[in-house]
């Protein structure tokens, strides 16, 4: 078994691949550019085979050939570019392409060879759908409105039409708040994590305020590598799209509290101006997450506390990681 994993080396790309190194499964990661030195280490100590290849995700061609190369019959498809504002108005075809088109040519491509296609979606769907209610699960219409979510959505209903319903192996996860280990500044995200933004003003002693307590369903990024590789590796059918995402809300400020802990003198208040983006007016509901427990028999493992510790404790491992 061998699993192509593109945008490999990007945040969430690096913890699903730690996730399926350590399950001693073959990943043939992909990427525009190689992983850090530091992965690379590492996941050289974990039971897993890596295969490390850069390019071009839109290039269809050249993965096929990888995936014939390298007996490839999973593929997780990370590749995105993360855009904001003024990137969606410079760059409209490439994010459709790299998001959407080359997701689906990809898939089009390997069905037939291919036990599992996993395409990582995004809370981003739901868009004004998201709010308003105690949770949101997977029957609740998508309303995207912005060609990030846009081009998630795209895929997603793409799949739907394409997949074979006997065989179920291609499905959408859509992944809540991720933060954690491996998040760094590549040039295709514009919205870096909330908490790594907290997690930087702790490291260097800057004061941190909150434009609101942050009442999200943040998910650990641990957890979310644990919970696609569960998918990628699941041997039966799956339904067409899942949430991916921490189960149980809590504040942001609550997760500088913890931070605090182990940063004595820093603290977070709520007030202006505000040093930390939200990226939203508003807080969302949590995504349900019982479809996924159901069918696979994943639940993030992760609490606040443990997860700040596990942070902490990894940063401490990789200063070069720490946000400034």
């Amino acid at each position: 078994m061998a699993i192509l994993l593109t945008g490999g080396s990007g945040f969430v790309g690096l913890n699903v691949a730690e996730a399926l190194l350590t399950r001693g499964a073959t990943v043939v990661l992909h990427a525009l550019d190689a992983p850090p030195p530091a992965a690379l280490a590492e996941f050289a100590k974990l039971p897993g085979r890596l295969i490390v290849l850069q390019g071009d995700a839109r290039d269809t061609a050249a993965l096929v050939g990888h995936a014939a190369t390298h007996g490839v019959d999973r593929v997780v498809y990370g590749a995105a570019i993360t855009a904001g504002p003024k990137r969606e108005r410079e760059a409209a075809a490439r994010i459709l392409e790299t998001n959407a088109l080359a997701a689906v040519a990809l898939h089009q491509a390997l069905a037939d060879r291919l036990a599992r296609f996993v395409f990582l979606s995004s809370v981003a769907v739901y868009g004004e759908a998201g709010y308003g209610r105690p949770e949101t699960d997977e029957s609740v219409e998508p309303v995207p409105d912005s060609l990030y979510a846009i081009s998630k959505h795209t895929v997603e209903r793409s799949l739907r039409r394409l997949r074979d319903p006997a065989r179920g192996a291609a499905t959408c996860l859509r992944l809540g708040p991720v933060y954690g280990p491996w998040e760094r500044d590549t040039g295709l995200r514009d919205t870096l994590s909330p908490p790594f933004a907290v997690m930087g003003h702790a490291r260097a002693g800057r004061p941190c305020v909150l434009p609101r307590p942050g009442l999200r369903d943040w998910v650990y990024a641990r957890d979310v590598g644990e919970g696609i590789a569960a998918a990628c590796l699941h041997d039966g059918a799956l339904a067409p799209v899942y949430n991916l995402s921490g189960g149980a809300a809590f504040t942001l400020e609550t997760l500088a509290g913890e931070i605090a802990k182990r940063h004595p003198g820093f603290a977070a208040r709520v007030g202006t101006p505000a040093t930390v983006d939200l990226y939203a007016p508003a807080d969302r509901a949590p995504l349900a997450i019982g479809r996924i427990g159901a069918d696979i028999g994943w639940r993030p493992r992760f609490t606040p506390a443990s997860a700040v510790a596990d942070w902490l404790d990894w940063l401490a491992r990789f200063p070069a990681f720490a946000p400034r």
